[in-house]
């Protein structure tokens, strides 16, 4: 319902405006206005464009006034809104008594408009409930009482009147142009509305047009009356068809109301009637004539003539079978057990795939009571596809079913070459190959596996006709090849050899497993460390990071990828230092393990230091002393402390050396014929101190 009231709307107005042959000075919102210029007269029509405004108009009038358009406004239009308008009347609808008395309720178009205007609420029935449902209902039933209206005010002038939607102005000058403006005047409590205008010359003649572009569809027993939307539509309200039976002489309507068409978008592309009562071959006559929004209906059209005609055709056969007989197809078919009275025989038709095109295998139609075909040169290895048509004696064709005719054979098509695939960064792998030779090939499977050795699964649901392949596989595997193999169809499923294996290399975008430090113990020598490695294939580097405490680098303190003992003892470490250690593992492509749980350990501090090298010693006898020079390279604070004996005596402390020092002259000698031997210790302020150094003897002999 909702659809035919939006169409009505549309039909209403698009006639409005098409057929005033004036241009509107305003685009309204709520009103409709066109003219139409007769001898003497101008004609206007006007209508509301919404059950509120329509409302409004019936109770405050439509107001109609006139200006006589002065010879500047054709050069300024400004000068518009300074134009005196003329008042030619307020309209209202008639009163239900007027109707009754001033039109002739013999019209349908005068019952339809008052019942729009005073009908009860019955052009949507009740469905019952409230709320929403009922509002819907009652906004449905006030759209149908203003769309009734306005369809009954174009089919007759009468009806225009009695709705207040029509005035003729016979008070005009050819010499003049005239604009007229309607509107309603305003309730006080606020509903305003706009105004639309219409120009008007009246030495410019209005003519009703005539229906064009009129043709036929013969049908089967029908005959399908159609004229062009394209051309046709604003022009008209509705339309009348008629029809003649003695060649065009009289003619008779074939509609008992005028005909209306839906505007929206699903609509056929031209304007249609179909004519049912039809007998095939027998020649008909047609015209077409429409009425505009002024009530007026136009001359009829050109009439066209057509015959209806027989497109049933025959019963097509069944059971249908192509056999290979030694490279040949014989096709057998069964007639079926009714047949019409003008069936003529059969064509076989061949393609070669199920859709076609069929080309016909002979010229004239087989005998209706040969039910076999042989095809002498069907395409060789390929599949042929056959379908059997049955004919009438007019020609009309009914298909069979497709059926295919497969050649016996039990060759394989050749090993396919050239396999090889590519696979992008997210997985998407891409295959090619090279095309096989055969004629009668079907098409590919292909397979994969995810290691050389294991089984192949299929890809292919059905063979592939392309050289081409893609699919997708997941990347959070440990795997980093994927293989491929294909095998190639014939029309009978034969099937070649594998291809040569293709094995696609996929993108690395999973970190080797993270290493960790298993245990660890500190002694003098260092902190001794030791790991679990990762056991990830594709390892490249293993590194042995260390940070100390307090900082957020880490350093690389040793590559331990070739280390076979999985353990390493940091020499380097400062006693008394704490450290956090941690292993990161690298694969070939790149990609970390990142830091393993790191654990901290502190450099144990036994106080003992190194002690000094290359201690020397010799007599100076012009200074009368023995003179000691020693090496100590370590950085820190500390002081040197020497010692001194007499052979098979322990060492006494002879004297301290400040630590920027690396000799010591002794002159404090006594009696002493053979000499003496000196150590050093080192003493370092933070109460560490080395082994006393291994003696050196100096004697008085071999002095300077």
């Amino acid at each position: 319902m909702k659809k035919i009231l939006t169409s009505i709307l549309a039909l209403v107005f698009a006639v409005l405006s098409a057929t005033a042959q004036n241009v509107p000075l305003d685009s309204s919102e709520n009103y409709a206005i066109a003219a139409r210029v007769n001898e003497g007269a101008v004609t206007l029509r006007w209508g509301p464009r919404d059950f509120g405004v329509w409302q409004l108009a019936n109770k405050n009038g439509y107001v109609l006034e006139r200006a006589t358009l002065p010879k500047s406004a054709e050069k300024d239009p400004a000068d518009l809104s300074k134009i005196p308008y003329q008042p030619l009347g307020t309209f209202r609808p008639y009163s239900l008594k007027e109707w009754k008395s001033r039109t002739d309720t013999t019209q349908i178009a005068n019952v339809t408009a008052a019942q729009a205007l005073y009908g009860k609420a019955n052009y949507v029935p009740a469905t019952g409930g409230g709320g929403m449902g009922a509002l819907r209902q009652k906004s449905m039933e006030q759209n149908m009482r203003h769309a009734f209206a306005l369809y009954a005010a174009d089919l007759l002038p009468q009806a225009a009147e009695g709705l207040g939607f029509r005035f003729e102005d016979k008070d005009i000058s050819k010499d003049n142009r005239y604009i007229y403006r309607i509107f309603t005047i305003p309730s006080q409590k606020g509903y305003v509305t706009d105004t639309a205008y219409v120009v008007v010359d009246p030495a410019n003649f209005s003519i009703v047009p005539t229906v064009k572009a009129v043709f036929l569809e013969a049908l089967d027993s029908r005959i399908k009356v159609q004229w062009s939307k394209v051309v046709n539509r604003g022009k008209f309200t509705a339309y009348n068809v008629e029809k003649s039976l003695d060649g065009g002489k009289t003619f008779k309507r074939l509609n008992s109301v005028p005909i209306t068409f839906d505007f929206g978008p699903n609509q056929a592309d031209d304007f249609f009637f179909m004519d049912t009562l039809v007998v095939n071959e027998v020649k008909y006559h047609y015209r077409v004539s429409g009425i505009t929004a002024f009530g007026e209906w136009s001359q009829a059209s050109e009439s066209v003539a057509g015959a209806g005609k027989d497109l049933s055709g025959s019963m097509p056969p069944t059971s249908l079978w192509a056999k290979d007989i030694g490279g040949k197809f014989e096709i057998t078919w069964k007639a079926p057990d009714q047949q019409v009275d003008d069936h003529a025989g059969w064509y076989v038709a061949r393609a070669i795939n199920a859709t076609g095109p069929f080309t016909y295998l002979h010229e004239k139609p087989l005998p209706k009571n040969q039910l076999r075909f042989v095809d002498e040169s069907p395409i060789p290895l390929l599949p042929n596809y056959y379908v059997v048509y049955a004919a009438d004696d007019k020609n009309n064709l009914n298909q069979s079913p497709v059926i295919m005719g497969v050649h016996n054979d039990s060759e394989p098509p050749a090993k396919p070459i050239g396999l090889s695939g590519l696979s992008d960064s997210t997985g998407l792998i891409t295959l090619q190959w090279t095309e096989n030779k055969e004629i009668d090939l079907m098409g590919y499977r292909v397979y994969m596996a995810t290691a050389r050795n294991r089984d192949w699964y299929q890809l292919t649901s059905a063979p592939t006709p392309k050289t081409t392949f893609q699919t997708r596989v997941p990347l959070n595997t440990l795997s980093e090849k994927v293989y491929f193999t294909i095998v190639a169809l014939d029309f009978h499923y034969n099937p070649s050899d594998y291809a040569a294996t293709a094995e696609v290399l996929l993108p690395d975008t999973i970190a080797p497993e993270k290493p960790l430090i298993t245990d660890y113990f500190v002694d003098e020598k260092g902190i001794h460390l030791e790991w679990a490695r990762s056991n990830s294939q594709d390892l490249k580097t293993l590194r042995l990071l260390r940070q100390t405490e307090g900082e957020t680098i880490w350093k690389t303190l040793a590559d331990v990828t070739a280390s076979k003992t999985n353990t390493f003892t940091d020499t380097t470490a400062r006693r008394g230092q704490s450290y956090r250690y941690a292993v990161e593992a690298v694969d070939d492509a790149g990609l970390s393990s990142g830091i393993a749980t790191a654990i901290s350990i502190a450099a144990v501090d036994n106080f003992l230091r190194p002690g000094v090298t290359g201690l020397k010693g010799q007599y100076d006898k012009a200074k009368k002393q023995f003179s000691l020079g020693w090496e100590y390279k370590p950085q820190g604070r500390y002081n040197f402390v020497v010692y001194r004996a007499v052979t098979g005596q322990a060492p006494e402390t002879l004297a301290q050396v400040a630590g920027a020092e690396r000799a010591f002259a002794d002159d404090s000698l006594v009696s002493q014929k053979e000499g003496y031997e000196y150590f050093v210790k080192v003493i370092w302020a933070d109460g560490g101190e080395s082994e006393l150094s291994k003696p050196v003897a100096v004697r008085f002999t071999g002095g300077k």
